[in-house]
């Protein structure tokens, strides 16, 4: 979603298989600037593997376009000019900043601007570099290049240092601090996966579910801040990336969102949710795995005269059902618990394994789910540089076998997989 959001500011790489994709940007962005002042998109991707960041930038720029179609059909329309404009930013930004880091005489020259501004706060004297391997160095290397703006337009403004055409304009600035801010709804998601652990479900989809209602927000400049039109466009690409693949994922499958650490509120509270729908699921789950003790065995006490017609209605004088404590319904009808509380008992995974004596079957399925990975594999692994997923000593392993069998290892055992009678299955509807 971020390299979305991202790719309607910078200029595509040039690297590809077979003919160069990205002449069409770069001539539009040439046309923008100084005829003679060719784009220099950052080649920090020299590292990433090649498949993969063939195939990334392939649905990226699918998916960009399909974005300026559908929100210049909603009246937010963009010139070729204004296109242009914004795609040298995070181009000029990571070139300037990784000529400067390259070279000791650029280098010694921005740390002395540095000391010679007291206005300056704290010891950073480096610009920040855009590391495609690294996640978030986007925001990183934009929030340096804004701190050091003084310094940046010495250095592009010396005709000497030959920088010239890393400058950035007015408009660029401004547009700049603009998609600086708007970067800063992608940190969290970002900061939960580049953990050396791998996160769990129920951690992810309700950041997930936050991320896409802040590109909403984005998108229709809800809060009225005059955002710029290609701003909301690369809120829009971000959104068709997340309903790629988050959108029916969540309606497939039943894991993710039964694993949410919430209760119905939550979901009612978003009005995307069918409350009473996510509700049978969530009972009929529950069931499956114990049909034995079915979730209709309620703790009900029926009338002396076992007339049907007097069940449904009772005086104040009688007592309720009941219905049994470790039952779904009955946990789906208490309150919610107090954060305070769950933070006492070690977070989630805690409270429940302290409920195991209390309500052993509504405890156990729901640390079953809780502790489902979000990922089968480590992220720098999976989506930083793909060639390194796979030991270069297993040959004839491609990465889709090498992901589905780390899957399968992951998940086996587990409520996603949890006999090989489930493993099998799967594999013949795949075969």
């Amino acid at each position: 979603m971020a390299k979305a959001f991202i790719s309607l500011f910078s200029v595509p790489s040039r690297r590809s298989k077979g003919e160069d994709s990205s002449t069409s940007e770069n001539n539009a962005v040439s046309s923008y600037n100084d005829p003679n002042q060719e784009p220099e998109p950052d080649n920090s991707v020299e590292e990433v593997d090649p498949d993969k960041l063939e195939h990334d930038e392939g649905v990226v720029k699918g998916i960009g376009a399909q974005a300026l179609e559908v929100m210049a059909a909603s009246g937010i329309c963009l010139s070729s000019n204004e296109l242009a404009c914004a795609r040298r930013i995070m181009t000029n930004v990571a070139g300037l900043a990784r000529r400067v880091n390259d070279s000791a005489a650029l280098m010694d020259e921005f740390e002395r601007l540095v000391d010679s501004d007291p206005s300056l706060k704290g010891d950073s004297k480096v610009l920040a570099r855009r590391i495609a391997t690294r996640w978030n160095t986007d925001h990183t290397a934009l929030k340096s290049h804004l701190n050091f703006k003084t310094q940046v337009q010495l250095l592009t403004n010396n005709a000497s240092l030959k920088l010239r055409k890393h400058a950035l304009n007015s408009e660029q600035w401004d547009l700049a601090r603009e998609l600086c801010q708007v970067l800063a709804i992608f940190e969290e998601t970002t900061n939960l996966f580049s953990k050396k652990e791998v996160p769990l479900i129920h951690e992810v989809i309700p950041i997930m579910l936050t991320l896409r209602s802040r590109l909403y927000d984005v998108r229709d400049d809800i809060l009225n801040q005059g955002l710029h039109p290609i701003t909301r466009v690369a809120a829009q690409a971000a959104l068709f990336v997340w309903d790629k693949y988050m959108g029916a994922t969540l309606e497939q499958s039943d894991i993710y969102l039964i694993a949410v650490d919430r209760k119905l509120k939550w979901f009612a509270e978003r009005s995307e949710f069918d409350v009473d729908r996510i509700h049978r699921r969530v009972v009929e789950r529950f069931i499956s795995r114990d049909p034995s003790q079915p979730e209709s065995s309620l703790s009900h006490q029926p009338l002396d005269n076992g007339n049907i017609w007097t069940q449904r209605h009772t005086s104040s004088a009688a007592s309720p059902p009941q219905l049994e404590r470790d039952s779904m319904t009955e946990y789906l009808s208490t309150s919610v618990e107090n954060s305070a509380f769950i933070a006492q008992s070690g977070g989630v995974l805690g409270y429940w394994s302290s409920r195991l004596a209390q309500r052993p079957r509504v405890a156990r399925f729901a640390l079953d789910f809780l502790t489902a990975p979000a990922s089968s594999v480590d992220a720098e692994r999976a989506f930083s540089c793909g060639r390194l997923m796979v030991n270069h000593l297993q040959h004839q392993m491609s990465t889709r076998s090498f992901q589905a069998q780390m899957a399968v290892g992951s998940w086996y055992g587990t409520s996603l997989l949890p006999s090989l009678d489930d493993v099998a299955k799967k594999l013949e509807k795949h075969m």
